[in-house]
């Protein structure tokens, strides 16, 4: 009984990990043709904070009543870890479009009709590179699961060899990240922004860069993503904030008195709850005045709930911080998002300035953009200009600010003390 209890998810009453281990095992031998599937339901933890941990347990039973009864033959349901099952089957007895469909239904829990989502990752047992042990099918599963809650959210992702080696690749990245913030191979570069209409320098952007030991440059698209679905992203990103207000009082006492300093804040560091204390601290700590501070967000922001958001704003501006919607235009833009979310500022995509001269289509949606922004009294500003025609033109459209390789490439800050006299002295 009791080894029998050691293999049952005392909650569910189906095999919990272990005995889940046993069954894939078993029906390697009965079944080699089987496949094994992860489902995992998105963002449950959610459900266990907001609301309690009886009523995530009733949401667990009812997953797995629902997935039980779409068990075919042969086929075994097991719960796996807090919030995601493990179902084995053959493949004539697995439907796994049926099984993610399944969540397209609500679930009646208590009183509510409750609408949930789950991701999924498989792997077929005998496939060509698929490893033998329960373990490591496990552990493949949960690499295609993995990669599917990272690019395809609420879908389904197959294994691949291609896949473990870009999770093995994954690991050694973060490692090395984890190690270049520990070793501060982590700075700041600043790229000045200007006022298209005047040339009049009005602040600069702090870009987070990274040379590892061998002084080769990481892409920052590569690594940022990384130390965002890590959440290293959080103790980087107070370094950023601390680092760049340091740098935005040392331009203040050269006689900067009105340069704005942007500075990228991740989805992640706004969930934080110690985010807007900290932004008091570093604020009184170097003598920032809010005017001289803006925090860029990206559109990610949007899948959040615009409430909670809107208080985080509104804090912002009590500090007198400004607000920058950054990459407009490429993710999840709406009129109803920009008439619902409090900000000071859009920023134009570098993909929309690359093309605006060659492309029609990208010009006139680079005009609805600067429309819209004076349309809901926001200045806008436009990064990536390259070439003189091309901020000749966004200027001839109505965009108020500017950066790109054309105005100045990113420099350390000692470069940007230099380039400012310089740019002013001209």
């Amino acid at each position: 009984r009791l080894e029998s209890e050691a293999f049952l998810d005392s909650l569910l009453g189906i095999p919990s990990r272990s005995g889940f281990e046993r069954v894939i095992l078993r029906q390697q031998k009965r079944f080699p043709d089987s496949l094994l599937m992860l489902v995992d339901i998105d963002d449950f933890s959610s459900i266990n904070s907001t609301l309690d941990q009886h009523y995530g347990d009733d949401v667990l039973r009812a997953v797995c009543q629902r997935l039980q009864m779409l068990m075919g033959d042969n086929s075994i349901l097991g719960r796996i870890s807090g919030d995601c099952f493990g179902l084995v089957g053959p493949l004539s007895t697995i439907d796994s479009e049926a099984i993610l469909k399944a969540f397209d239904e609500p679930f009646d829990i208590h009183d509510s009709r409750l609408l949930i989502s789950a991701t999924c990752g498989v792997v077929k047992l005998n496939a060509e590179g698929a490893t033998t042990t329960a373990t490591e099918l496990l552990k493949d599963a949960n690499i295609a699961l993995k990669q599917a809650k990272m690019f395809s959210r609420g879908k389904i992702q197959s294994y691949d060899v291609s896949l473990r080696k870009a999770a093995v690749d994954r690991i050694a990245l973060l490692n090395g990240l984890r190690e270049a913030f520990s070793a501060r191979h982590l700075f700041l570069c600043y790229q000045p922004q200007i006022e298209l209409s005047s040339g009049r320098v009005v602040g600069a952007e702090a870009l987070l860069r990274w040379r590892n030991a061998s002084g080769q440059f990481i892409p920052p698209d590569q690594f940022i993503p990384l130390a965002e679905q890590s959440g290293i992203i959080i103790p980087i990103g107070t370094w950023v904030l601390r680092t760049a207000c340091m740098n935005t009082r040392q331009m203040i006492d050269a006689g900067y008195t009105d340069f704005r300093m942007a500075v990228n804040v991740s989805h992640a560091q706004l969930r934080d709850p110690g985010f807007i204390p900290l932004l008091a601290e570093v604020m009184q700590e170097h003598g920032v005045p809010g005017q001289n501070l803006e925090l860029e967000l990206t559109e990610s922001i949007a899948i959040d709930d615009l409430v909670f958001i809107n208080g985080l704003l509104a804090s912002m501006r009590e500090f007198g911080v400004s607000v920058a919607l950054d990459d407009f235009g490429t993710g999840y833009s709406s009129l109803s998002l920009l008439s619902r979310l409090a900000v000071d500022r859009l920023k134009i995509d570098r993909a929309f300035t690359a093309s605006l001269l060659e492309d029609a289509l990208d010009s006139q949606l680079a005009k609805v953009m600067v429309h819209l922004a004076q349309d809901f009294n926001l200045c806008c500003i436009a990064e990536g200009i390259e070439s003189a025609e091309q901020m000749s033109a966004l200027d001839a459209l109505g965009c108020n600010e500017g950066q790109g390789y054309h105005i100045a490439r990113p420099m350390d800050f000692s470069a940007l003390m230099t380039w400012m006299q310089a740019y002013e002295a001209r």
